[in-house]
């Protein structure tokens, strides 16, 4: 049977080719844009120093939330100029901002480990643990703050914040097993 030739981009393609990838005929097609192979955005650049520049965002923002939360757990209550700012707060939403502040925490910290992919179960509950930790670290360091008092009811709101990202993460992010491992 003849196979018929046409030309396309100076290059002579058989209609019944097999487009395998690398094949001339793969080359065609992704030329006429009938591949759905992903075009490179910018020949000669590679994706990384995007990637890095957000990872290192991530981390930026992972460290900046931490200080702010030490600094609201450990500035003193009663006078001063910052000093007493908590006595706008009704005690029971202070104790209720505990929860969505560690999510915040939690959800941070996921995604400053996660690099590019998807962090694995035993990594995520690291990183949970490491986040309760802190959260009763602070509560402990505020007995030496004066007008704070340190209390594992806030320490046990803290990890149910965490908690709570930690179980959407598990849901929706579930990671994957390495290779190799089962």
């Amino acid at each position: 049977m003849p196979t018929e030739a046409k030309l396309h981009n100076s290059t002579a393609v058989r209609p019944d080719a097999d487009a395998r990838p690398g094949s001339p005929a793969d080359a065609l097609d992704s030329a006429r844009g009938d591949c759905s192979l992903p075009a490179k955005r910018h020949p000669g650049r590679s994706a990384a120093p995007r990637n890095a520049n957000r990872r290192g965002l991530r981390w930026l923002a992972l460290g900046t939330y931490v200080l702010l939360l030490a600094a609201s757990s450990l500035l003193p209550s009663g006078s001063g100029a910052l000093a007493g700012w908590d006595r706008a707060i009704t005690p029971t939403l202070q104790n209720l901002l505990h929860v969505p502040a560690y999510a915040v925490l939690a959800a941070l910290a996921l995604l400053g480990a996660s690099a590019g992919h998807e962090p694995g179960t035993k990594r995520k509950l690291w990183i949970a643990l490491a986040c309760c930790a802190y959260g009763a670290l602070l509560e402990c360091a505020q007995a030496a703050v004066p007008g704070r008092v340190g209390s594992l009811s806030d320490a046990l709101l803290n990890a149910a914040g965490v908690a709570v990202v930690l179980a959407a993460a598990m849901v929706w992010w579930p990671g994957r097993p390495r290779e190799g491992r089962r």
